[in-house]
């Protein structure tokens, strides 16, 4: 009887420890973002109303993710696609002048510009008819060895959505 007791105890021990260890760690929305880099890694990530938005897949055209920098008039345009999702984003930033350090703000008019592509079937375009508050921090701006990153919110309103948009923990590092 003792010794049924123990092989009995050691088997429910055993399946406690096997079931407990197959538990998944599920990722956060936030820990599925790529880390905040600023080496020129081509990674961009953000939260959008607090789901993890990453470039993806591929149309047989276009890549998903492009940044494009003109140095004669400091501008800035990042262009980032999920074709799995159709999710598509574009910022346009200028400044009169464009640095490591600089933060810029999404406003309604100017040179800061944010539009969406298919969020809950809406599209926030890139022009000045749109709500956004936010800005932009460039962490690094290194034409020289070709390199641009930074991090970024934005809350965007358009009347013909449904939803205020939220955008957070916006990062993005891009080898030019």
């Amino acid at each position: 009887m003792k010794h049924l007791l123990s092989i009995t105890f050691f088997l429910l021990f055993t399946f406690l420890l096997t079931a407990s260890s197959c538990k998944k760690n599920k990722l956060s929305e936030l820990d599925k973002l790529p880390p905040a880099t600023k080496i020129g890694a081509n990674t961009f990530g953000c939260l959008i109303n607090g789901k993890a938005y990453l470039p993806g897949g591929w149309d047989g055209n276009h890549s998903n993710y492009r940044v494009f920098v003109d140095g004669s008039d400091s501008s800035l345009d990042i262009r980032t696609y999920n074709f799995e999702t159709t999710v598509k984003m574009r910022f346009t930033f200028g400044s009169s002048r464009l640095y490591s350090g600089i933060n810029l703000t999404f406003d309604d008019a100017g040179r800061t510009t944010l539009g969406i592509a298919n969020i809950n079937n809406c599209y926030i375009p890139v022009n000045d008819s749109v709500y956004r508050r936010g800005n932009l921090k460039i962490t690094r701006y290194d034409l020289q060895n070709g390199v641009v990153s930074g991090e970024f919110n934005c809350i965007i309103y358009d009347p013909s959505c449904i939803d205020t948009v939220r955008i957070t923990n916006g990062r993005f590092d891009k080898k030019l």
